[in-house]
């Protein structure tokens, strides 16, 4: 191609960058447009104008529209626009090779994430601390980094909350040896835990270790008292506890953190605070707690005590129920549960010179039953909730083959658990159980349920106790027993009237005793029942004659371990109960014969905790629940072992947590409760007014 020709070529080459260059100064004359009306005229609406017009003229033109787009960012952010965020991530994502601009925007979106993080830490929430196998109640320290706890063997533990690794404080517990903590309080530094143990001997130990395991210290020891920890005094020179002596009274004592001597402070006919929550005001000055509004009253008000033990104020006089949570750290305010709201709600008081400053203030309704675990330094207040999601199962089985003749099936479809204690009548027509309804404003309501086996019709009638433990038929149908704690606070044996939910007691427990398991005889003479007194190391089983109301022990042992769960043989000759001796822990079902008093075991070696059992139609074999996990997820199979003793054989049946295994009349379908108990600690944070945070 020679010069005349290549002319043309040269000419549209020219032509080309010469119009590459005017595109070149518009879009960046454009920008500086921009860039004068934000900035000099402040002008941000005509300036976020410009610059989306820049984005739209020229994309290609990619130093520019990097810039443009930065500055919207810029224009949005001083204008108090969402969008700020999203402009400069898109400066990210689309302008990879611009690399100011983009390292403009990175510093921008680190800075507005900063701030919102900044601002949700400031705001009310709710935030999920421990949950799963193994979450436990328990204190959390002041600093907000642990949480302190039993653990499965019974020694004191503790748990990093952000890491969620455990460390073990104690290292002689054990549950099946009823050695262990029971309840534990940290020092105002976090540095300490004094905790009660229940020791060998069966009594009470107010100790103290550090929170590395370091400086274990033996504080108060007394047999003739009950002592638990509930806090410290806020320069850590006293324990405050709560104390009983020789089950006469109750005590509020101060226990020297140096030599463990005790003053009392006050003493009572009835417990101070619900669930061991009592505590010292910040200043030092008072001592806050629930107690009963009046004598024999459910009801609870709050209390002041003034720390010589002189002064008490009644705080919060309500009709309601309400029950001490604690002292937010540094303030003037006071925490507490009440259902003065129909639901169960938190609310805050503010207290100073042990006088209340206003009415109280609602924080967060409907929380339902709640355990208090403590408040941090830095105001934020730990709690803990359980589900019982525990259900009903029927399962039908074949003896002679010892198999599971058809899957189990949930009995109950409307409505989920909890509950308790499925039992057949002698005539194999009705299904009893206990269900729990939780209401507003109620922990928890019993309710008697009989059910239909025919047609699954349900009768409920509400039953006035406040916890349970086991449940049967008499052997006439006409009425049932139960181990259950009555509203009047009145514990034992007592005998239900289906029809009304009337209880009539049977057995009361002794002071320092609970009666949890019990077995009626199939000809219906008589009943046994279990009871240890912790203080005698005994534990017995009663025969109690249901004509003539006499009693008489036909059996002991030294104690702990306890005797559990217990069943009579069709032909009325045999007892049956699960016990452990030791050491070492060795776990057994023992068969005790009427006639004579003589014991002989079965399964030794073979299980891992105490078993439910039952005795099958014709009472050659006991069908029981074997453990076949750990301990915290319960998970259990069903066994039949002959009753004259034998190698057991598996049945083919496993589920979570079985247990209450009782069989059908016919001898061909049995019923049982599987389920969990799952237990999560919360914080709330954040839950006071700004004003009220700073104080």
């Amino acid at each position: 191609m020679n010069i005349k020709e290549m002319r043309p070529v040269i000419f549209a080459l020219v032509m080309i960058l010469a119009s590459a260059g005017a595109l070149q100064q518009n879009a960046e004359q454009l920008y500086q447009a921009g860039l004068y009306q934000e900035e000099v005229a402040g002008d941000l609406t005509k300036a976020i104008a410009i610059y989306q017009d820049v984005l739209k003229r020229f994309p290609g033109n990619r130093a520019a529209a990097a810039k443009a787009q930065l500055h919207l960012g810029f224009c949005y952010e001083k204008s108090g626009l969402k969008q700020a965020q999203e402009a400069f991530q898109k400066v990210v994502e689309n302008y990879p090779d611009q690399s100011e601009a983009v390292k403009a925007a990175q510093a921008k979106l680190a800075s507005l994430q900063k701030a919102q993080s900044a601002k949700s830490d400031k705001a009310f929430r709710l935030r999920l601390i421990w949950s799963g196998a193994g979450a436990t109640f328990g204190p959390v320290s002041p600093n907000g980094k642990y949480v302190a706890f039993r653990d499965s063997g019974g020694d004191l533990s503790i748990r990093d909350i952000e890491s969620g690794l455990e460390k073990r404080l104690t290292h002689k517990g054990s549950q099946a040896a009823a050695e262990m903590v029971i309840v534990g309080r940290w020092s105002p530094d976090a540095k300490k835990i004094a905790y009660g143990w229940y020791n060998k001997d069966n009594y009470l130990d107010l100790r103290l270790i550090g929170v590395d395991g370091s400086d274990p210290r033996l504080l108060f020891q007394d047999k003739s008292y009950i002592i638990f920890p509930t806090g410290w005094s806020p320069d850590g020179k006293f324990i405050l506890a709560m104390a009983q002596k020789e089950n006469t009274e109750y005590q509020m004592v101060l226990v020297s953190a140096t030599d463990g001597t005790v003053q009392v402070l006050k003493t009572s006919k009835v417990p101070f605070g619900s669930a061991l929550d009592v505590g010292f005001s910040p200043d030092g000055k008072y001592i806050a707690f629930d107690a009963p509004q009046k004598e024999n009253a459910k009801e609870s008000d709050l209390f002041l005590l003034s720390c010589d033990g002189k002064r008490e104020i009644r705080l919060a006089e309500h009709p309601a129920n309400d029950k001490f949570f604690g002292w937010v750290p540094h303030s003037d305010i006071l925490l507490f549960g009440s259902d003065r709201a129909v639901s169960a709600d938190i609310w805050m008081i503010r207290v100073a010179d042990g006088k209340p400053l206003g009415e109280p203030v609602l924080i967060k309704r409907d929380v339902g039953s709640i355990q208090p675990l403590g408040i941090t330094d830095q105001g934020s207040f730990f709690y803990g909730t359980g589900s019982f999601m525990v259900d009903i199962y029927e399962a039908a089985v074949d003896l002679d083959k010892g198999a599971i003749a058809a899957p189990p099936k949930k009995i109950i479809q409307k409505f989920v658990g909890p509950f308790y204690y499925p039992c057949w009548s002698p005539d194999g027509k009705s299904l009893a159980y206990l269900a729990d309804r939780r209401e507003p404003g109620k922990s928890s309501s019993f309710f008697l349920t009989i059910r239909s086996g025919d047609t699954g019709d349900e009768r409920s009638i509400p039953i006035p106790i406040t916890a349970n433990w086991s449940m049967d038929w008499s052997s006439d149908g006409r009425s049932l027993f139960a181990a259950v704690e009555h509203q009047d606070d009145r514990q034992g044996l007592f005998r239900i009237d289906p029809q009304t939910g009337g209880l009539t007691l049977l057995a009361q427990s002794e002071p320092d005793s609970l009666i949890k398991n019990f077995a009626v005889s199939p000809d219906g003479k008589f009943v046994c029942y279990t009871t240890f007194p912790w203080k005698k190391k005994i534990s017995s089983i009663i025969r109690r004659d249901l004509t003539t109301g006499q009693e008489k022990e036909i059996y002991s042992k030294p104690a702990p371990p306890d005797i559990g769960f217990m069943a009579i043989s069709p032909d009325s000759q045999f007892l049956s109960f699960a016990t452990s001796d030791g050491p070492p822990i060795q776990h057994v079902i023992r068969i005790l014969t009427f006639a004579d008093g003589k014991t002989r075991d079965i399964l030794q070696g073979k299980l891992e905790i105490f078993t439910p059992h039952v005795w099958t139609q014709g009472g050659k074999s006991i069908f029981f629940i074997k453990r076949i996990s750990d301990a915290k997820t319960e998970k259990g199979e069903l066994w039949q072992v002959p009753s004259a003793g034998g190698e057991p054989t598996k049945i083919g049946l496993s589920m979570e947590s079985m247990r209450n295994l009782r069989l059908h009349p016919d001898g061909k379908r049995f019923v049982y409760s599987s389920g969990k108990v799952a237990q999560e600690v919360w914080a709330m944070e954040n839950f006071l007014p700004d004003e009220r945070q700073k104080k």
